[in-house]
């Protein structure tokens, strides 16, 4: 073993050359994470070295309810000779899936876990769990391997799935739309008799999955189902007619419903699909552009209104402003019309447009712009290229230079959650 030793004298001598009277010194790794210390209290800096993997193997063998009906997971962990101790978890899959990193996941166990054991377990009943495991639904155990100096090492992971529940009866719900818009439809759910309550909630075609993705480790949902009961909002127990506004023209939809049987089972999923109406017509998209007011100051940016407005034959358009200036150095229309066919450019809350459009554009005082809009009809065939030129006024004050192409100033809404608590130190690890 050899060990090299930088007494903290020389440490604060080198950071000082570097920076101005620093007074901590921060140990980051590979995530960001990092621990820090206040210089004054080291000694030395020390570099060790060890040989060998640290890790602490874990196997799965095996799930069952004890006779109180609390969870018991069974699994053996082997340690490597360099491993002197290890913490163990036991999540929902999807809460570890979030973390796509050794070192990211190792930070996890780490700071949501208690106990440390020194040990090897050829037979560990886990339980002591604060949440109650779901049926059918996939867990992870995870272990964190220490080296003799309490340094986090490695991961071992075993993934399981609980078995089934006992559902009463065929739990479920009929569902039929009776109506839709471009922008809207309404649904009619009829649950039958074993079904006790349940719940809806609406996703664009394909998304439910990577929203669950996105949300799981977020909210704490285990599967599917959880994340359909809670962004429901509430349940119903008897025909329910629903509908959902502020939709797309001519674009797929689904409707996950849960339905719940006498037990509080989640049975199972049922997905509808519904496809909004499409709009616009076989003529010329045409968009007329009405230039606004024009605000702000120096401090918060200034600003100009645009509306656009579309004919009834546009199915959806785009819309922009830019300096006159840049429109005729970049190649005129041909740079405007190949930045607004581009998708890309054209991405998120106010990329397409489906009805009238009040922009508020950041901008810049007593500047000539231009201001843009296309569409496409029914046939996706693109329309008329509309364009208004305008200068925007002398404002008082040093004037802040906007974006050649104008950004957006209009503030979407913001969604707002809570983080649950994922600390699990009352779990017990107990070889039989």
């Amino acid at each position: 073993m050899k060990r090299f030793v930088i007494f903290c004298a020389v440490v604060v001598f080198a950071i000082a050359t570097y920076a101005q009277t620093p007074n901590r010194i921060l140990v980051v790794d590979k995530t960001r994470a990092y621990k820090g210390f206040a210089i004054n209290q080291l000694d030395s800096i020390v570099f060790e070295s060890v040989v060998g993997e640290v890790k602490a193997n874990l196997e799965f063998l095996g799930y069952e309810k004890n006779a109180e009906g609390k969870d018991v997971v069974k699994c053996s962990i082997t340690r490597t000779p360099e491993c002197y101790g290890f913490k163990i978890t036991c999540q929902p899959k999807s809460i570890i899936d979030a973390y796509t990193s050794d070192i990211s996941l190792m930070n996890f166990v780490d700071r949501t876990t208690g106990q440390t054991y020194y040990q090897d377990f050829t037979n560990a009943e886990m339980t002591g769990f604060d949440f109650e495991m779901q049926a059918n639904t996939s867990y992870s155990l995870v272990t964190v391997a220490y080296d003799r100096y309490g340094v986090a090492c490695s991961t071992s992971r075993a993934d399981f799935t609980t078995p089934a529940a006992e559902i009463i009866g065929n739990p479920t719900v009929v569902w039929e739309v009776l109506e839709t818009t471009q922008t809207s439809f309404k649904m009619k759910f009829t649950p039958n008799s074993d079904c006790v309550e349940y719940y809806t909630c609406q996703f664009g075609a394909g998304e439910a999955e990577s929203q669950f993705n996105m949300f799981s480790s977020f909210f704490g949902f285990a599967n599917m189902g959880d994340m359909i009961k809670q962004f429901s909002g509430k349940s119903y127990a008897t025909i329910h007619e629903q509908e959902w506004t502020k939709l797309v023209p001519a674009t797929d939809y689904e409707v996950y419903i849960l339905p719940i049987d006498e037990n509080g089972e989640y049975g199972e999923m049922v997905i509808a699909s519904v496809t909004t109406a499409a709009q616009g017509g076989h003529g010329v998209a045409e968009v007329e552009i009405t230039i606004g007011d024009f605000g702000g100051d120096a401090t918060n940016g200034y600003w100009q209104m645009v509306t656009y407005t579309p004919n009834d034959q546009v199915s959806f358009f785009r819309d922009m402003i830019i300096e006159k200036q840049a429109y005729e150095a970049e190649g005129g229309d041909s740079y405007v019309l190949e930045y607004l066919k581009n998708d890309e450019n054209h991405q998120g809350p106010y990329g397409n447009q489906y009805s009238t459009d009040v922009a508020q554009w950041n901008a810049t005082p007593n500047t000539e712009y231009i201001a843009f809009a296309m569409g496409q009809n029914i046939d996706g065939e693109w329309g008329t290229l509309a364009r208004k030129e305008f200068k925007t006024p002398a404002s008082a004050g040093a004037p802040v230079k906007a974006n050649v192409i104008g950004k957006r100033m209009n503030k979407p809404a913001k969604t707002v959650g809570t983080v649950p608590s994922v600390e699990k130190k009352g779990v017990k690890l107990v070889q039989r």
